[in-house]
């Protein structure tokens, strides 16, 4: 998706982290010793900084058209889907790293997806990410919320 999960209903949201929750609790009953970390990754719409108010986004799904959305939107629906994976890492007893912050601070100087597919992040883009969480990995004290990204 360009945009997070822009044309999804508020009910399909919440069933996603529940089945996201569940998956979690999964992963650490099966590995009980092992440290959990989650990666909250921006969309590629939420990268960057737009100078227009209005983005198209959809889902890729062959036939469906794009929409007009507007980045405000974008930007709130990130923070409000941040905060509900948050939430559900916090109560499985895992550890949150959201990167939004870093890649998007990385964008304000060089492109971090395509060419080839601009819904992947190119070499540059990999490294950028890597070094978030690593970055992440090693904090020992870490942010347990989802900063703003439209104070990016």
């Amino acid at each position: 998706m360009q945009g997070p999960s822009p044309l999804l209903s508020e009910a399909t949201i919440s069933s996603g982290v529940d089945v996201f929750f569940h998956s979690l609790q999964n992963l650490q009953s099966r590995f009980p010793k092992s440290e959990i970390f989650v990666v909250y990754l921006p969309s590629v719409m939420t990268s960057y900084r737009h100078v227009e108010n209005m983005g198209l986004a959809h889902i890729q799904v062959r036939g469906r058209p794009k929409r007009a959305v507007s980045i405000s939107f974008m930007e709130k629906r990130s923070d409000h889907i941040c905060k509900l994976i948050n939430a559900a890492t916090s109560r499985v007893g895992a550890t949150f790293i959201d990167v939004r912050s870093a890649v998007r601070k990385a964008t304000r100087r060089e492109i971090l997806h395509g060419p080839r597919d601009g819904s992947h992040f190119n070499k540059l883009g990999y490294e950028v990410l890597a070094t978030a969480v690593v970055n992440g990995v090693r904090q020992e004290k870490r942010n347990k919320v989802c900063k703003d990204i439209s104070s990016n």
